[in-house]
């Protein structure tokens, strides 16, 4: 691959900065090692249509909670990774069952985008709605679980800035940069993802079953869609380290979803538009090296087909505590920040 570099690389002047300096501040110079702990959930709501049901008998509210996980970020310029080192066990397991949670995340990007990818995956539900059909059912009781029930989504999903000269997203979600005054941005955002959901016989409890009618086997469910909206993102800022952000987008979403039966074999395929929603919240301490961040991600989508109605909605709470570390730069990189390529971050 050939590189364009710009006259004040080649003269050995280094660029001026492409945001206004008042505004925030990028740490591209640094590697930055930070600690995390997280609680997510990822929760699916399904509903029948085709029998009157104003007891709500029929309506399943499945949940698997991620045990509480420590994880480290590895942030050096632009590039993010972050991932889970420790489990720790649950406490509730007797009446959740043994829920089980995994994922990686990778973030690319600068002041103007950022693209996300994310793989999440979720085994063994429990349904918090098992009082309503299960008239035996006590709150010392086990919730009904279904274990062989999983999740697997891929995701990427791409957010572009227009206050890309005062506004910083990275100073709030991510950990080399950081808001000295309090800015606001419009942002647009597409979503690419791939959601698998699968059980062994089916995802409707038995004692149900026959609410949902040729619907009731079907055991796996795989949606490809794409998602194209916006929103508004802010950050506050107080005394330059102080601060809280808020962000929420919402767009259209196509769908191409497939249910396949477990008696029967059929798979059935449809398109679909509906509706997608991400918000998200962060409030810390953010200094020129140390920081503390805590973040909040809801992320919702609605998938409405002649099958069933089905909402999923991952939530995910996490607290980060980070240094940035002073280190020499590798000779390549000024050669790397003066592409063209790189410029476009």
């Amino acid at each position: 691959m050939s590189f364009l570099f710009s006259q004040e690389e080649q003269s050995g002047i280094k660029p001026a900065p492409s945001y206004d300096t008042n505004y925030y501040r990028t740490y591209e110079d640094r590697l930055v090692i930070a600690l995390y702990q997280a609680s997510q959930n990822y929760n699916m709501e399904i509903k029948q249509t085709s029998i009157a049901d104003k007891a709500g008998i029929s309506h399943i509210n499945y949940f698997s909670d991620a045990a509480t996980v420590n994880g480290i970020v590895i942030d050096y310029d632009k590039l993010c990774l972050s991932f889970a080192y420790k489990t720790l066990p649950q406490l509730d397991s007797y009446k959740k069952g043994n829920n089980k949670a995994g994922g990686i995340g990778l973030s690319l990007g600068g002041d103007k985008w950022q693209l996300e990818a994310n793989i999440k995956t979720y085994k063994w539900f429990y349904d918090l709605s098992t009082a309503l059909y299960d008239t035996s059912y006590r709150d010392s009781m086990p919730y009904y679980q279904n274990p062989s029930m999983n999740v697997n989504n891929l995701k990427f999903k791409f957010m572009y800035f227009t206050n890309n000269k005062k506004f910083s997203y990275q100073s709030a979600y991510a950990c080399n940069e950081r808001q000295l005054k309090s800015a606001f941005s419009p942002v647009f955002v597409a979503n690419l993802y791939v959601n698998t959901t699968k059980a062994d016989s089916s995802f409707i409890p038995y004692f149900i079953r026959s609410f949902y009618g040729y619907n009731a086997d079907v055991n796996a469910m795989r949606t490809i869609a794409y998602t194209a909206g916006g929103g508004v993102t802010g950050t506050l800022v107080v005394y330059k380290r102080f601060f809280i952000n808020g962000m929420f987008t919402l767009g259209l979403e196509s769908q191409y979803n497939q249910y396949h039966h477990n008696s029967t074999g059929v798979t059935n395929k449809a398109n679909y538009i509906n509706w997608a929603a991400d918000l998200r919240m962060a409030a810390g301490f953010n200094n020129r090296n140390f920081f503390m961040i805590v973040n909040l991600i809801n992320d919702l989508s609605q998938y409405q087909s002649n099958v069933f109605n089905l909402n999923t909605n991952f939530k995910s709470f996490s607290f980060t505590i980070g240094y940035r570390f002073k280190v020499r730069e590798p000779r390549f990189m000024p050669k790397v920040r003066a592409t063209k390529l790189y410029q476009l971050f």
